[in-house]
Formats: C-alpha cells, sequence, structure tokens
C-alpha cells in the first residue's frame, strides 16, 4: 500500500478586480468562494474527502508465455 498526503491551504485572491477565496489541495483548486451566481467554479468537494473516486479491482494476469510477443 502507499500513501501520498495532500496538503490542504486557502489563498486570498484578487482576479479581474475581485476578491476570492480559493481552497487548494496539493496543486489542484477544489472550492472557490464566492462561488459564482449563475455557473458556479470549482465544487469538488468530493476531492476534499480524502477517498479515491476509483474502485478496487483485480486483474488477472496469465502465466503463460507467449514466443510470438517477443
Amino acid at each position: 500500500m502507499m500513501t501520498f498526503p495532500i496538503s490542504e491551504r486557502t489563498e486570498k485572491v484578487r482576479v479581474v478586480g475581485r476578491d476570492y477565496t480559493l481552497v487548494i489541495r496539493g496543486n489542484e483548486v477544489v472550492a472557490v468562494e464566492p462561488p459564482g451566481k449563475y455557473f458556479p467554479l470549482y465544487q469538488r468537494g468530493h476531492y476534499r474527502t480524502g477517498q479515491p473516486l476509483y474502485q478496487k479491482i483485480t486483474r488477472f494476469v496469465t502465466d503463460e508465455h507467449f514466443d510470438w510477443w517477443l
């Protein structure tokens, strides 16, 4: 098992004359405040849970050798 601890920080920025508060996890913006009136930006709360969205699966690998593969 490998673990990758990811830090989370909050930054205040000014973009085109407007002030925003960004929540950054690793190098990804996961939340913006204010989110936007008509099209909310960066609604990525699932990135903040620490749980991957991927499923754990098992893959089959054969022990058989294929001479034509070389």
